[in-house]
């Protein structure tokens, strides 16, 4: 008689479990539908010779979505990329599992005072924003020659 009581406990404690999950992923799914939530995009930033690259991924991120502005050698990426997918705020469906970031974005960056922000050029090109940043022609190295 002990042993069935000690099951009987336990599927009473799953099932509370059960339903504490349920609750908590319910509440979670419209507080996700009344807000945005906000990410980073991951990004490469390289140096050669006579410039500098900023390699940003924005897969889903429109050109009309991005802004890109140089502040004081700080140079600023943001905008913002949609969620996927059919569902709207004014549908009735319920998202089950959101994986894939959304909403608004933002990534500063210090620059070196070497760069020419005047010649600053930007691609956006398979989900890639690529920005070239040159360097002033007066910064750019030369191999000095020992004699």
């Amino acid at each position: 008689m002990k042993k069935w009581e000690t099951i009987k406990d336990l599927l009473s404690i799953q099932e509370r479990v059960n339903r504490l999950f349920e609750d908590v992923l319910n509440e979670t799914d419209q507080e996700v539908k009344k807000s945005s939530v906000s990410w980073s995009p991951k990004v490469d930033i390289y140096e050669t010779e006579t410039h500098f690259v900023v390699n940003a991924e924005v897969p889903g991120v429109t050109q009309d979505n991005l802004n890109i502005q140089i502040n004081r050698n700080m140079l600023t990426i943001s905008g913002y990329r949609p969620l996927y997918g059919e569902i709207t705020d004014s549908d009735d469906g319920t998202f089950h599992r959101i994986e894939c970031s959304y909403g608004n974005f933002k990534r500063s960056f210090s620059l070196p005072e070497t760069v020419d922000s005047e010649n600053i050029k930007a691609t956006l090109r398979d989900g890639v924003l690529q920005i070239h940043i040159p360097k002033k022609k007066t910064v750019i190295s030369k191999q000095i020659r020992i004699e």
